[in-house]
């Protein structure tokens, strides 16, 4: 994660800064949504590129072959009018594309996704 706060502190991608807490969130939802699947953890955290971008369905492609739409309920035209979205085209957009295509980070979230799952965490922390 050091990776995603480094970035959004250079003023190129400052951009990110409004993402950070959602990209953490995304991180654990993937690793407690994927039935310890390493490649469906990996593609769940990685489609959160799509939605930054305001895209919430992709098409089949050599990145996604599981994951091919976000799994939220469709927002509302308030919600898209008031959200930070990146384009694309933004050097933010692509630096973060950079970092959630990173094969060591991927590696490790495959790790997590086997190894971890957060009910062990909610436990602890509800006693």
């Amino acid at each position: 994660m050091k990776q995603f706060f480094q970035a959004a502190k250079t003023k190129v991608c400052a951009e990110i800064q409004p993402w950070l807490r959602s990209i953490l969130n995304h991180l654990w939802y993937s690793v407690d949504n994927c039935s310890n699947d390493p490649v469906r953890c990996e593609e769940l955290f990685r489609s959160i590129i799509h939605h930054i971008a305001n895209e919430h369905s992709w098409k089949e492609d050599q990145s996604f072959s599981i994951v091919f739409e976000c799994c939220h309920t469709q927002l509302s035209a308030e919600k898209v009018a008031i959200m930070r979205w990146l384009s694309k085209q933004s050097d933010a957009y692509k630096r973060l594309f950079a970092i959630l295509t990173d094969k060591r980070l991927l590696k490790n979230v495959g790790r997590i996704a086997k190894n971890l799952t957060t009910s062990a965490v909610e436990n602890y922390n509800s006693v």
